[in-house]
């Protein structure tokens, strides 16, 4: 549809650097009647900004995004009849799990399904753009202008430029 469509297009016009993340813990969705259990994922700059510039966009778009606090998380699992005591075991055990910090490599859009249980599709995946290298003449331009002044005269002799590159 419209709206499919118009987020794939609004997604592949992005530019978003890679980032780094970290999990610190993990969590359940459902307290009384837990339904999933969840990786947190810690405070992250440059995922809120993603996430507020998308929200900004769908907005925009005439779209309604969802409203709650942005939660970033990475799903475990998904929870059949099991206690909320057996899970908040299971959780005190692992409260302490954390990782590394792990790049970011691409951004993936799924899609939802209204079906018990719910099921997301993978509808594309946006790979994050690298940093644009630098020409070797855009450091030499940068190292000249805030490392070195020119002779008395404003040129740069010889001497000056072989200081710079050596």
């Amino acid at each position: 549809g419209r709206t499919a469509d118009d987020t794939a297009d609004l997604m592949a016009l992005m530019e978003v650097e890679p980032f780094l993340l970290n999990v610190d813990g993990v969590g359940c969705f459902g307290s009384n009647k837990p339904r999933a259990l969840y990786a947190r994922i810690a405070p992250c700059e440059p995922l809120f900004r993603l996430h507020q510039t998308l929200h900004h966009h769908f907005k925009l778009m005439g779209l309604s995004p969802d409203e709650r606090q942005y939660f970033p998380h990475i799903r475990l699992g998904r929870l059949r009849d099991l206690s909320p005591e057996t899970v908040a075991r299971w959780l005190q055990r692992q409260g302490g799990l954390c990782s590394r910090s792990f790049d970011t490599t691409a951004i993936d859009l799924y899609s939802s399904r209204a079906r018990k249980g719910g099921r997301y599709r993978l509808e594309a995946r946006y790979p994050l753009e690298q940093p644009k290298p630098t020409s070797a003449f855009d450091d030499w331009d940068a190292y000249l202008t805030n490392s070195h002044d020119p002779d008395q005269d404003g040129s740069w002799s010889t001497q000056s430029i072989n200081a710079a590159a050596g």
